[in-house]
């Protein structure tokens, strides 16, 4: 599972777009309208991702 935030400057989406495509298996999630710190700024939507991701293993 990659998650990133759509506004992150430092790492953008395209960076984790290309890692989930050389990972077989993979799944990127994207939150618009989020930074860098997505654990800090989107902590339910994070978790609920991670839980998903976790489930369909």
């Amino acid at each position: 599972l990659l998650i990133a935030g759509g506004a992150d400057r430092m790492t953008p989406p395209r960076i984790g777009e290309a890692l989930a495509k050389a990972i077989t298996g993979a799944r990127m999630e994207v939150f618009p309208d989020t930074g860098h710190m997505i654990m800090v700024e989107r902590p339910n939507a994070t978790t609920d991702s991670i839980h998903r991701f976790l489930a369909s293993v």
